[in-house]
């Protein structure tokens, strides 16, 4: 039966031999993973930075610590351009790890967007540095639209954000994780729309009023503009007012699109929050109502504190234990029933060949025929 089990596993998984195993890395590894998060970040950078080019005006991109993240960045991801050639993908639940599929598969799906991306950035920064150039001017205004499409790689993220939920065990985090990913998303529309509110004072006629002339100093500091305009795109999408206003057309219909997004969307993301909050409640709610009902039974009863400690404490020690010690069975998940038959050996495998190890027997079969 062991050995059946092994050829199961072993079935449909095409995996790399001799020099190839050191190069190819797997989407679920550790290296992979911290790859992944610095990707995130630059992609958070990303979103906060290319909307603030709305105040361009009183941003100086050619400082040192923007130059450094330009730099940063572009070298981040023309990295990421090469190793997508070395990391394996899913295909029906099987890893692909030879490198030709690899390679063929980056080519045919990532590889153009990649390449694209990466010769914009790096045009950017050329084109920064030749900025006294009239030329390099018009260049530079160009490829300043074109950076919007950077923006493409955020696509990319659900995929990180997925292996990061695989990768949380516990259902309270996982809960936790979820709601702040939706605030920050919250967050990141209103700082978007922000921006691009204050963006529509530089598409009407220099001679047209707008809402910056109207409500704006000339010598009103950057901070003071943008929190402005953070403040007006809050106020869309909640029940609040404030003093400023659209003063042209362009952005009153923009101020109703706005509206009408936001009365579709924010609250169906309201209620996702409340239905998590009220998930992350029912998770521990018999817990909850238990304490409770302990904490009564030691008031009502005058025990001392010495000895209510040591009850809280020994109940503490207990509920970890038996958090640690309750295992789910493979009979309790039905879905487990949909998984090839390779598949369900190889989850046995997994999961019991620890303990088997510990038997002298199999500790000696398992290093004679690894894997």
């Amino acid at each position: 039966a062991l050995s059946r089990s092994r050829r199961l596993l072993k079935a449909d998984s095409p995996q790399q031999h001799g020099f190839w195993r050191y190069v190819i890395s797997s989407l679920t590894s550790r290296w992979r993973l911290v790859w992944d998060l610095m990707g995130s970040f630059f992609l958070f950078l990303d979103l906060v930075m290319i909307p603030m080019q709305a105040f361009r005006e009183h941003l100086n991109n050619e400082s040192t610590p923007l130059l450094t993240l330009a730099y940063a960045t572009s070298c981040y991801w023309s990295g990421d351009l090469a190793l997508s050639f070395f990391v394996g993908y899913h295909v029906k639940g099987v890893v692909e790890m030879r490198p030709w599929h690899i390679a063929a598969h980056y080519l045919r799906t990532w590889f153009i967007l990649d390449c694209s991306l990466v010769t914009v950035d790096w045009c950017f920064i050329f084109m920064g540095l030749g900025q006294q150039a009239s030329a390099f001017r018009t260049g530079k205004t160009m490829s300043r639209c074109m950076r919007v499409l950077r923006l493409l790689r955020i696509v990319k993220m659900h995929s990180v954000v997925s292996d990061i939920m695989e990768r949380i065990r516990s259902e309270y985090m996982r809960t936790v994780f979820q709601i702040c990913t939706l605030v920050f998303f919250i967050v990141i529309v209103n700082h978007i729309s922000a921006c691009a509110w204050y963006g529509l004072s530089y598409l009407v006629p220099a001679d047209e009023n707008t809402w910056v002339k109207t409500f704006l100093r000339e010598d009103d500091t950057l901070s003071y503009r943008y929190a402005t305009s953070l403040h007006w795109s809050l106020t869309q999408f909640t029940p609040a007012g404030m003093e400023v206003y659209a003063k042209n057309e362009l952005e009153r219909v923009y101020s109703v699109c706005l509206l009408l997004f936001a009365l579709i969307t924010f609250s169906s993301f309201v209620s996702s929050i409340t239905n998590l909050m009220n998930h992350l409640r029912s998770i521990n709610a018999q817990r909850l109502e238990q304490q409770k009902k302990l904490r009564l039974y030691l008031f009502q009863h005058g025990i001392s504190s010495l000895l209510v400690n040591r009850v809280w404490h020994y109940l503490h020690h207990r509920e970890v234990l038996n958090s640690v010690r309750t295992r789910t069975k493979e009979a309790d998940v039905p879905v487990l029933t949909l998984l090839p038959a390779s598949m369900r050996a190889e989850l046995r495998h997994e999961a019991f060949s620890v303990e088997l190890k510990q038997h002298p027997f199999f500790f000696l079969y398992g290093f004679a025929e690894p894997g």
